[in-house]
């Protein structure tokens, strides 16, 4: 290997060091298209890195005797609390691709990181989107924090969350991050009493492609011309455009409190207001004076729109753009 490329290689692993830190994330439909499904925050995330496992499969390891005569308990203990929806199995150096290790910062200051953190070691991009599949993972944990107990914690409490700590970084090395329930194991404040969720496990699925075919029955609404049609297996969502009808989505129930622009001529019987917020026209009949229509200014012969009432009456252009306010 050249000089050149060793440099380019640490470079790119560092790089992908700093991605690899809690960030939250969303979805599409297609796994390791351009996006994946997103659920909302309080469900389950996605790094919007894009980067995770592809399948259920790694091998543990330590770095040395002295991190696991410390730690193994709380690791298997981990790997037990996500069940089948996980397959991690102990190895060694030289078969494993997870490494459970170390590092020695005495707190100083109330601020301090001084809990542990994950890195993703080595990536392939399986697609031809921008997903991204991590091969080999570290955990890391900070042995002084591991050791001193600084908040206090009764023994069998400090177990409980040392152990719940390993399963919230094992989310992260699949690639699920931060969620807003308390109770998940993906919250982002270490806690005794957190477990892995029926909702962990619907993102550590999308995340292991083992829930590949969505069920899109669901809606919510997200804006003036979007709702998100929501996976009823997985919870991930995807967004689609609403389908109006008089301005109402039929699927998801947004009502737009329609605000119409000026007036332009439509036909010899009617002028247009175009709705800003959902794009939708609304057709009024001209108001005709000696000077033409008060509404619109069409001055030419007028078609009389069989003396009907003025009313709303909505119509869809062929082509409709929503204007976009995300």
């Amino acid at each position: 290997m050249t000089r050149f490329n060793r440099v380019f290689s640490i470079a790119v692993v560092f790089i992908l060091s700093l991605f690899c830190v809690g960030v939250p994330f969303g979805l599409a439909d297609q796994l390791d298209s351009s996006s994946l499904p997103g659920s909302d925050g309080n469900v389950w995330a996605l790094k919007d890195t894009r980067i995770h496992r592809g399948n259920t499969s790694y091998v543990y390891y330590y770095a040395d005797s002295l991190i696991e005569s410390k730690v193994s308990s709380y690791v298997t203990q981990a790997i037990a609390k996500w069940g089948s929806s996980v397959s991690i199995t102990k190895g060694t150096a030289s078969n494993g691709n997870l490494l459970i290790s170390y590092e020695y910062i005495p707190r100083t200051s109330v601020t301090q990181h001084d809990g542990t953190y994950y890195t993703c070691k080595s990536i392939t991009y399986p697609y031809a989107g921008n997903n991204i599949h991590c091969n080999t993972a570290e955990i890391r944990i900070n042995r002084w924090w591991l050791e001193n107990n600084p908040g206090g914690y009764s023994s069998s409490d400090w177990s409980k969350l040392l152990a719940n700590t390993y399963a919230h970084e094992i989310g992260h090395v699949y690639g699920l991050d931060h969620v807003s329930s308390a109770s998940s194991i993906m919250y982002s404040n270490a806690s005794p009493t957190k477990s892995v969720t029926s909702n962990d496990i619907k993102g550590m699925s999308v995340v292991t492609h083992s829930h590949v075919s969505h069920s899109f029955t669901q809606y919510k609404q997200y804006s003036n011309s979007k709702h998100k049609t929501i996976c009823a297996t997985c919870k991930g969502y995807k967004y689609e455009s609403h389908t109006l009808s008089n301005g109402n989505c039929t699927k998801c129930g947004y009502e737009c409190s329609h605000t119409f622009g000026n007036a332009s001529y439509f036909s010899t019987s009617y002028h247009k207001r175009t709705c800003s917020k959902c794009g939708y026209i609304l057709k009024e009949p001209h108001i005709i004076t000696v000077n033409g229509c008060t509404e619109c200014g069409y001055t030419g012969p007028v078609t009389d729109p069989l003396n009907q009432t003025p009313e709303l009456q909505f119509i869809k252009p062929d082509e409709l753009i929503f204007p976009s306010i995300d």
